[in-house]
């Protein structure tokens, strides 16, 4: 009797124990970087407010070497085509350029898939139209993107344009806002020829 209660303490004290290691050893899942991804954000936010030349080198910065940009008439772009376009757009930048006034990126999901981080974000862009009767717009758009890291970095891989969302009323006082013919900077869809008035993610709509 002395030698079962033995072997049966023995089983128990073993069956603890790989139970102990293998919760020790259990890899622990890795919170989304929605704080780390959010500051990216920012500096876009800011390259938009500075100018063109801030914007293609927050690109050259920070599209991941394989990256992509759906729009949402599925025209795609490379990294490469991409950044030809924003050489094009800095050497004959549009003057709505200097008519952004506010963004703001928001994460409104995020989720880590095998490695890689999905975000869908809000980009609420407020800009005057040097128009009397519709002095200032609000264009909320959302878009799906992928991020993945390159040398321990996140990057963005891919960016997934979607229907836009809200189109803000002005302030007080002013007349309701109309909906411009696309989007400023990130949307509006994709010209059918990206060269030279571009025209999406990016850039700025080509007209």
């Amino acid at each position: 009797m002395r030698r079962f209660v033995s072997l049966a303490a023995t089983s128990l004290l073993l069956v603890t124990s790989i139970s102990a290691s293998a919760s020790e050893t259990k890899p622990k899942s890795e919170p989304p970087p929605k704080k780390e991804l959010q500051v990216v954000y920012s500096t876009y936010d800011k390259a938009v407010k500075a100018g063109m030349p801030g914007m293609q080198k927050w690109c050259e910065e920070n599209l991941a070497p394989d990256f992509t940009i759906v729009f949402l008439d599925g025209n795609k772009l490379d990294r490469k085509q991409y950044l030809e376009m924003l050489d094009r757009l800095v050497k004959n930048p549009a003057p709505s350029w200097k008519d952004v006034k506010s963004q703001k990126t928001r994460i409104t999901k995020l989720a880590l898939q095998s490695g890689e981080a999905v975000a869908t974000v809000d980009i609420e862009t407020v800009y005057d139209t040097k128009d009397p009767k519709h002095r200032q717009i609000a264009l909320e758009r959302p878009y799906k993107e992928t991020w993945t890291k390159v040398s321990d970095v996140w990057k963005v891989k891919k960016t997934e344009e979607m229907e836009p969302k809200v189109v803000a009323a002005p302030k007080p006082g002013q007349d309701k806002g109309r909906r411009p013919s696309s989007s400023f900077p990130r949307g509006g869809g994709m010209p059918r020829n990206p060269f030279p008035n571009g025209g999406g993610r990016y850039g700025y709509p080509g007209g």
